[in-house]
């Protein structure tokens, strides 16, 4: 079983997006693989056109959802270890500093439901959509993984057919990496949906604009989500090496 971590990267103040996934894809991403024992690394690169925001909620305060597995905890552990020697952790240090904005870093480990070999491989449909979702308050972790697990993914399948992976990341911040300028991720779980095209995305709003649908979802959601906390956006994943 793989060990799965998650990065919120924010690239410099006065650096462009382009700029930015341009020397994360061309320097960043081979240093990673070079200096830690990753087995998969993928960079989400947030797009907010067409995004779904509660009323109130702000902004993204980053451009990268990154995420990294490790074949185990011990090479997640190594890979700490790593980082903290000098020459190794100089050398990361400097090229980040290149590029992202280390005052909003965050850095924290998940508990991933829902991946499949379809998602894992090389053909895996490349539009995605991540939502940033929020426990309703009262509700132990433990409930809230269950009744998203047992309740929620299933009514999701059944009205939305044309979801190609769909991948629920519980965070957990015991031991999360934050700076200390920058508040801890608001959220508890983030949520990806893949889907083999545009269309099959566009597919699944027009069903959720049904009001029938709308509503048993929305009701459903009740039951486990704060739904005034909820952010839904489209990515470009990147998992180029």
């Amino acid at each position: 079983m793989s060990f799965k971590v998650m990065a919120l990267i924010a690239r410099k103040p006065g650096m462009s997006r382009e700029d930015f996934v341009a020397y994360y894809e061309a320097n960043h991403v081979k240093l990673v693989w070079r200096v830690f024992k990753v087995t998969d690394y993928r960079r989400n690169y947030v797009d907010m056109r067409g995004a779904i925001m509660a009323p109130g909620m702000p902004d993204p305060d980053f451009d990268s959802v990154t995420e990294l597995w490790f074949a185990n905890r011990a090479d997640y552990d190594a890979m700490l270890a790593a980082h903290a020697e000098t020459n190794i952790g100089a050398q990361v240090t400097a090229d980040e500093e290149q590029f992202l904005d280390r005052s909003k870093m965050r850095f924290f480990i998940v508990d991933e439901h829902g991946a499949t070999s379809a998602g894992d491989a090389d053909t895996a449909p490349g539009m995605k959509v991540i939502a940033l979702l929020s426990c309703k308050k009262g509700l132990s972790k433990a409930d809230f993984i269950n009744y998203y697990e047992t309740r929620h993914v299933p009514l999701i399948r059944s009205k939305f057919g044309n979801i190609a992976e769909y991948r629920r990341n519980f965070v957990d911040l015991n031991g999360a990496i934050i700076a200390d300028t920058v508040a801890p991720p608001d959220f508890d779980v983030v949520t990806e949906l893949w889907f083999k095209d545009r269309s099959g995305y566009e597919a699944m709003l027009a069903a959720h604009a049904n009001p029938e649908v709308g509503q048993a979802i929305a009701n459903d959601e009740e039951n486990f989500l704060d739904r005034s906390k909820t952010r839904f956006f489209v990515v470009e994943e990147n998992k180029a090496r």
